[in-house]
C-alpha cells in the first residue's frame, strides 16, 4: 500500500492546487463583473467635472485607469482558466492512476482469497470422500444387522441402533446436521397449554336445534402440563456421537448455526 499512499499524497497536492486556482478564477470573475458599473460611474464623474473633455481621452484619468485594470484582470483570468484546466487534467490522470493501482491491489488480494477458498473446497471434498466411506460402512453394517434380525426373528422397533435408517447419503448428511444443530434435539421440557373441546348441535336464533348432522366445536376449559417431545433417532444419534455435542456447543457460542434446506 506504500505506492498507493504516495500516489494519494501527490493527488491531494494537485487537488489542493486545483482548489486554489478555482478560487482565484472566481475572484477574478467577480472583479471583472464590477467594472461596467465602475466605468459608468467614472465616466459620469469625468463628464460632470470636465464637460469639454471626453472621459476616455485622459491618459491618467479615472476611466483610463479602470480600463487598464479591466484589461489586466481579463488577461489574468484567461491565464488562470488555462492553469485551472491544465491542473484539472493532471488531477484526472493521477486519480485514474491511483484507482488503477488500488484496483490492482484489490484484485491481487481477492485472488489470494480465491486460492484460500478453493483450498477449503478441496478440503471439504476430501472430508466428504471420507464421509462417503463412512456411509458405505454404515450401509454394510445395517444390511448385516437386518440379516441377523431376520434370521433370528427379531424384526421389531429398536432392533437397529438408529431407526429409521437414512435411505440415501443425502439423508444421512441431513440427519447428522439435524442431530448436531436442531435446538429441539434433547430439548428441555416445557409447559404447554392444552385446550379441550366440546361438540354441540347448531341452533337457530330462536334457540331451536337445526336439522342435520352439522356440528361446531367450542372451548370447554384449558389446562397446562409439562410436556416434552418424544425422543427419536436424532436424539439417539446425538447421544451416540459425542463429537456432535461439541459441535452444538461451539455453534451456539459462535452464533453461526448453519442450516440445510430440504
Amino acid at each position: 500500500m506504500a505506492t498507493a499512499t504516495a500516489e494519494c499524497s501527490k493527488l491531494e497536492l494537485l487537488q489542493a492546487r486545483e482548489s486554489e486556482l478555482a478560487i482565484a478564477v472566481d475572484e477574478a470573475r467577480a472583479r471583472i463583473a464590477l467594472y461596467p458599473e465602475q466605468l459608468h460611474e467614472a465616466r459620469s464623474r469625468a463628464i460632470y467635472a470636465k464637460p469639454n473633455v471626453r472621459p476616455g481621452a485622459e491618459l491618467n484619468g479615472e476611466v483610463a485607469k479602470l480600463n487598464a485594470k479591466e484589461r489586466k484582470d481579463v488577461d489574468g483570468l484567461r491565464s488562470l482558466e488555462a492553469d485551472l484546466s491544465a491542473c484539472r487534467g493532471l488531477v484526472a490522470i493521477e486519480a485514474q492512476r491511483v484507482t488503477d493501482e488500488e484496483t490492482a491491489e484489490a484484485r491481487e488480494l481477492l485472488q489470494g482469497l480465491h486460492v484460500k477458498q478453493e483450498a477449503i473446497y478441496q478440503r471439504a471434498g476430501e472430508l466428504l470422500g471420507e464421509l462417503t466411506s463412512v456411509w458405505n460402512s454404515l450401509v454394510e453394517v445395517v444390511e448385516e444387522e437386518s440379516q441377523v434380525a431376520t434370521a433370528n426373528r427379531l424384526e421389531a422397533p429398536g432392533v437397529l441402533a438408529v431407526e429409521p435408517v437414512p435411505s440415501s447419503f443425502r439423508a444421512f448428511l441431513l440427519l447428522l446436521h439435524v442431530a448436531a444443530t436442531d435446538p429441539t434435539v434433547h430439548a428441555e421440557p416445557h409447559v404447554q397449554e392444552l385446550t379441550e373441546t366440546g361438540i354441540f348441535g347448531r341452533r337457530f336464533a330462536d334457540g331451536n336445534p337445526m336439522p342435520g348432522a352439522v356440528y361446531d366445536t367450542r372451548p370447554a376449559g384449558t389446562k397446562t402440563t409439562e410436556v416434552r417431545r418424544r425422543l427419536d433417532h436424532a436424539d439417539r444419534l446425538h447421544s451416540l456421537i459425542p463429537d456432535l455435542r461439541g459441535v452444538v456447543m461451539a455453534l451456539k457460542l459462535s452464533g453461526k448455526i448453519p442450516s440445510i434446506s430440504e
